[in-house]
């Protein structure tokens, strides 16, 4: 009996190994615009199983084609951070003193090429400090937490400044990265399937197809009046804030006001970014919102990526017009104090 079904069931394996072999073929070879995309994504990003998040890659140079029809060019470090110098080399650490930048896509420079970036252009313009870009699209407070506290803890010296642009989006991140890394399991879990998205396309285009649709959930969310203050990204922020007051880093926190999709223009600053303003204001930070800047702005339209609604490479010059200053401020009273 035993013998009779080997038969049949090695066919079966056989034909379903065939099948995979097949889709994994096809997905390779697809020129679908958003599986192409995703494919580059998971080239730059890898999971961090310490940090429990996923991060940038050391050492990439990846153009990545947006499907909303935009492209740009990401360069990093040794380190795995989107670089502030590329093509130039940075002075020697030694002694120069540093600016930390954290946040998500915002701060990373998300859609904008190597030079035009937040940290690139205060890189340019800021040359008595050595920028370090920490941030990460996808990250949220709870993840930047650790992400921060890694650092400072490799790190010999404390820096002068560490910026903060915070996106709302945080509050979406924040309770799922809380399920994903209530345990070890979870966290091994989250590093296997998104390494396998990395090496296999067909497990990737399954991703995408089954992937339910994100698309308003945070302009819905927006629609509350406030959140709990207990809310993961509020306590991340106190954590934050905790963590630098520690060390004596002052911290920096600035908001920018989302893209108005029916106009195009910039919107409200929203309640949840005010609301997280007002928490970081509580645990020291000093506060810079830059909705009036971007409101008063010629050409809003030109702020905002089009479809995508991320800040242009117009937008990432406006902040550090106004943020600029601040930051040299800050850094320089630090420095003296």
């Amino acid at each position: 009996m035993k013998a009779s079904l080997r038969g049949p069931a090695l066919i079966t394996l056989a034909g379903t190994l065939l099948l995979l072999a097949l889709g994994e073929t096809a997905a390779r070879l697809s020129s679908e615009p958003e599986l192409l995309f995703q494919r580059r994504q998971r080239q730059l990003h890898y999971y961090d199983t310490k940090i429990r998040a996923v991060l940038l890659r050391p050492l990439q140079n990846i153009a990545l084609y947006n499907p909303d029809g935009f492209s740009f060019t990401v360069v990093t470090d040794a380190r795995g951070e989107r670089d502030a110098y590329w093509p130039r080399f940075p002075s020697p650490a030694g002694d120069t003193p540093e600016i930390w930048l954290i946040g998500d896509s915002i701060m990373m420079g998300y859609g904008v090429d190597q030079r035009d970036h937040f940290a690139a252009l205060l890189a340019d313009t800021i040359g008595d400090y050595r920028i370090r870009n920490l941030a990460v699209d996808s990250l949220g407070a709870r993840s930047i937490y650790r992400l921060l506290q890694r650092e400072l803890e490799l790190s010999p010296t404390t820096p002068q400044l560490v910026v903060w642009n915070f996106h709302a989006s945080d509050f979406l991140d924040d309770p799922r990265d809380l399920v994903q890394t209530q345990s070890a399991r979870s966290s091994w879990r989250a590093w296997l399937i998104y390494e396998a998205q990395h090496y296999s396309a067909l497990l990737l285009w399954l991703r995408l197809q089954l992937a339910p649709p994100e698309e308003n959930q945070l302009a819905a969310y927006e629609e509350e009046q406030k959140v709990a203050d207990a809310h993961p990204t509020l306590l991340a922020i106190d954590q934050i804030c905790a963590l630098l007051r520690r060390r004596g880093a002052p911290l920096l926190f600035f908001t920018y006001p989302e893209i108005d999709r029916r106009s195009g223009l910039p919107g409200d600053g929203g309640v949840l970014k005010r609301q997280a303003s007002e928490r970081a204001a509580q645990g020291g930070a000093v506060i810079l919102d830059l909705q009036a800047a971007f409101q008063q702005y010629g050409d809003g339209k030109s702020l905002y990526l089009p479809v995508d609604g991320h800040p242009s490479a117009a937008a990432q010059t406006l902040m550090l017009l106004h943020v600029g200053p601040e930051i040299r401020r800050l850094a320089s009273f630090r420095r003296q104090s």
